[in-house]
This record gives structure tokens, sequence and C-alpha cells, in this order.
């Protein structure tokens, strides 16, 4: 019976998973619903980090934090293709196109910035889930 207090710490992440989810969710609805397009856009890219989080291989969430490192910590110069590549497993000499792009990031066209974010909430995000507790969102 060792394998029952992995069940509880698996209950417990899916169900601080689901809540962060609708609550992530909701901040899409609520934002759109007020027309604010740029909130949208962020709460897109949030949700697009919390499923990276919740989905992606443990070796490119480290091959991300290795690329985050190696960024100035003073600028949100972070490369969306790069990013990408890293994300969706593809060599580093590819290039991913629009689609790609919007898979990983949720939206079109992502900035630096946007990237910077999607960096920034997955790791808050990896942090959470390995400790069982809602994300913040």
């Amino acid at each position: 019976m060792v394998a029952e207090p992995h069940r509880q710490a698996d209950v417990v992440t899916s169900l601080a998973d689901a809540r962060t989810r609708r609550s992530i969710r909701r901040s899409i609805v609520d934002a759109a619903s007020k027309g604010n397009a740029s909130a949208v856009r962020e709460r897109l890219v949030r949700a697009a980090a919390f499923s990276f989080a919740c989905h992606g291989a443990l070796e490119r969430h480290a091959a991300l934090a290795v690329y985050d490192e190696s960024c100035p910590a003073d600028t949100d110069e972070r490369d969306p293709a790069t990013v990408a590549c890293i994300v969706l497993g593809l060599p580093q000499s590819a290039a991913p196109t629009a689609a790609d792009l919007r898979v990983v990031f949720g939206i079109d066209a992502p900035s630096p910035s946007d990237v910077a974010r999607f960096v920034v909430e997955t790791g808050g995000d990896l942090y959470c889930r390995l400790h069982g507790v809602q994300c913040d969102s």
C-alpha cells in the first residue's frame, strides 16, 4: 500500500489544477466582457503557460529553465522562436511556424514580453504543482 500517499498527492494536485484552470478561464471571459484586449492576451499566455506546466515533458522544462537563466535578468528579451523550439521539442535550428507559436503561447505574434511572461508563469506553476497548491492565477 505504498502507492496510497502518492495517490492522495495526485488528487490534491488535480483539484488544485482544476481550480486554477477554472480561474484562468473566468479571467479570460471577464477581460473579454470588459473589452480589454491586452488583458485577454495576457490571460491567454497565462493559460498556455499553465498548460505547459501541467503537460510538458520534464526535459523540456529543464531546457526552458536553462534558457531563461542564460538571458539577462533585467530585460524581457526572450526569443519566441527559441522558446517555441524548446517547448515543442524541435531542434534549435528549426524555424517554428506561426501556427507553432500560437500552439505554444496561445496567441498570434508573441512579443518578447509575452514570451517572458510565459517563462515566468511556467516556472511559478511548476513550483505550485510540485507542492500541491493552487497556482495563483
